[in-house]
């Protein structure tokens, strides 16, 4: 939500301001689509991140009473809906990088292709074979990577709209 609004805030701001509105017109369309895709992308990523967090701490989540989702479901549950999540997400990163080699973008498409899209494979196959602490934590703190990665891309990106 928080690059909603900001998006939001930004785009009323410059209604405020027909001249400025009207400069950026044209861009609006493909600009509100980086805005909620990279929007879309960081709610999955956060969500499989506390999924595989949940996953981490399910011992002193049980302790405590905590209805987690490894709690109630499972880690098997768990590890298969991240994976889910984790495909999702890789889905819809192949189809933006996709969009970016078929506009030209180069540079940003190998970025997100070599940055994003490789390293979400990997998570798959770190997570599918996560049993232990330890292998949750690594896969976590690999996902706080890549959300970094993805936030330096839209800076990459934004020398190419």
């Amino acid at each position: 939500m928080v690059v909603i609004v900001v998006w939001l805030f930004e785009f009323f701001a410059l209604r405020q301001q027909p001249d400025k509105f009207m400069t950026v017109y044209t861009q609006l369309g493909l600009i509100s689509q980086v805005v909620f895709s990279y929007a879309l992308f960081a709610f999955l990523l956060t969500f499989i991140r506390e999924v595989v967090k949940d996953a981490e701490d399910v011992e002193g989540d049980a302790e405590t009473g905590c209805q987690t989702l490894p709690v109630v479901f499972g880690i098997a549950y768990s590890r298969n809906l991240a994976l889910v999540l984790l495909t999702v997400t890789l889905l819809l990163s192949i189809t933006g990088i996709y969009f970016l080699f078929n506009t030209s973008r180069m540079v940003p498409a190998f970025y997100f292709l070599i940055v994003v899209a490789v390293p979400l494979v990997i998570l798959a196959i770190l997570v599918a074979g996560a049993k232990l602490k330890e292998q949750f934590h690594r896969i976590s703190n690999l996902l706080k990577l890549l959300m970094l990665s993805g936030i330096v891309g839209l800076f990459i990106l934004s020398f190419y709209l």
